[in-house]
């Protein structure tokens, strides 16, 4: 934020939840939106729900009919109030299902917990899950995206299986310091298109359930407003405060 702004210096990580999420419940010592100058997006964590596989449920459809017998359902998720907790209070309300999320100190002791049987569900990124998928203890049976995940193309995400509930989850973009010229954006953006565009990159980013996912500078922009207003609404319409 306070480097000189000649290109040398770069944010990895634009579209975390401190751009996305946090400034809706506190204030932030920069602001995402004008103190940075979003350079491109290189990958994207969605957030897929994961059951166990030795669960009485394969499914989503079968998940929520089992839940709908129970007074509730619980999600392990990794923070409170963050964008993994959000999604699921929205897809709790999406099917009717009384939702509680039980947060936890991040991504590994939630998944801990859902391996454990701790809770019935959970709510994780790709990357967080995919040794879990492979070896068969986990199932994924949804992803909180417009589109599928590259990482895990065969799991249908929620709005195929009709119900609207989306997230942008958590992003790692690029970003400069406010005042960075044109010129050098526009090289920085050309070379981190080049460097997506590697074959060896692409397969080991997918290994890893983190997939590439590129976008330039101005589109990446606009994703960044639309992912900020979309958790406000869902901020905004489930109360959730940030203790």
């Amino acid at each position: 934020m306070r480097s000189k702004p000649d290109g040398y210096t770069l944010y990895l990580g634009q579209g975390s939840g401190h751009d996305l999420v946090t400034p809706h419940f506190q204030k932030m010592p920069y602001d995402p939106f004008n103190d940075l100058i979003p350079v491109c997006r290189l990958s994207i964590h969605s957030i897929v729900m994961i059951i166990r596989a030795d669960a009485p449920y394969k499914n989503l459809k079968e998940f929520i009919e089992w839940g709908k017998k129970k007074d509730q359902v619980t999600a392990s998720v990794s923070t409170k109030a963050g964008s993994v907790d959000i999604t699921f209070q929205a897809l709790g309300k999406a099917t009717g299902l009384k939702m509680v999320t039980v947060p936890f100190r991040g991504g590994a002791e939630s998944v801990t917990s859902i391996v454990g049987g701790q809770t019935d569900c959970g709510g994780n990124h790709p990357s967080e899950v995919i040794s879990h998928i492979k070896a068969k203890r986990l199932i994924p049976i949804g992803v909180a995206l417009e589109t599928r995940d590259p990482a895990i193309p065969d799991v249908p995400t929620f709005k195929e299986l009709g119900y609207n509930v989306v997230s942008v989850g958590s992003v790692k973009g690029v970003a400069a310091p406010k005042g960075t010229p044109p010129e050098v954006i526009k090289y920085l953006t050309e070379r981190f298109k080049k460097v997506c565009e590697d074959p060896e990159l692409i397969k080991s980013m997918k290994d890893i359930g983190q997939p590439v996912m590129f976008l330039p500078g101005p589109e990446f922009a606009k994703f960044l407003k639309d992912g900020y207003d979309q958790f406000g609404a869902l901020i905004k319409e489930f109360n959730i405060k940030l203790e």
